[in-house]
């Protein structure tokens, strides 16, 4: 599902985003913001699911780092290379599947 297909504009976003509104309105917005990340990993598994466990250990990995930062010294080193591990798995997790394949086919043709 694009951004600018129809199933996005006329179904997914809005049920997603009344749902959201009408569990903030009824609950807390604890539930609301669960909501939105049920749709959110719905909507990235919509699209291939087999990259579904990739997204799910990037999240897992993005949280315990970040909790792991907000526990330590604010400016120690650790929270420095805890920081600077997680924006390196983030921009290689990236890197390697936005441009893996272009750099293996430029191998290929030279």
């Amino acid at each position: 599902m694009l951004f600018n297909s129809y199933a996005f504009i006329f179904g997914f976003l809005p049920i997603t985003l009344l749902l959201f509104f009408a569990i903030s309105q009824l609950s807390s917005y604890k539930w609301a913001k669960l909501w939105l990340i049920v749709a959110s990993i719905f909507f990235y598994g919509y699209w291939n699911v087999a990259y579904l466990p990739l997204l799910l250990l990037s999240i897992a990995v993005n949280y315990y780092l970040g909790k792991t930062i907000s526990e330590v010294e604010p400016k120690s080193k650790l929270a420095g290379f805890l920081l600077l591990l997680g924006l390196c798995t983030n921009l290689g997790l990236i890197s390697y599947y936005k441009y893996a394949g272009f750099l293996l086919l430029q191998q290929i043709i030279y």
